[in-house]
């Protein structure tokens, strides 16, 4: 799959976040979420001890308090942490097509 040209996907009504995650992930080979913070309920609703994440922080100053909090809330739900990238780019919204 052609990741600048990956679909987007939203949850249909009454789908689960994690079960669409699981369905796209049984459908390609790669799948690319970006959740919001971690006391969002979809990220909660997202995360699973099979899935490792990637946490992406900004480049800018970033508290070493929360980021080392959000490790830690991984830890303790028993969620993989594949990796923290810092990201020097603004956020973008991703474009279809």
């Amino acid at each position: 799959m052609d990741l600048c040209r990956a679909p987007t996907a939203a949850a249909p009504t009454g789908a689960s976040v994690g079960g669409l995650i699981s369905r796209l992930e049984q459908e390609h080979s790669l799948v690319v979420v970006r959740l919001p913070g971690m006391s969002a309920d979809s990220t909660a609703a997202a995360l699973s001890d099979d899935r490792p994440v990637l946490l992406v922080a900004p480049s800018r100053r970033v508290s070493r308090r929360d980021l080392t909090g959000a490790i830690d809330t991984l830890r303790r739900l028993d969620v993989p942490c594949a990796g923290v990238v810092l990201s020097d780019s603004e956020r973008r919204e991703l474009v279809a097509g």
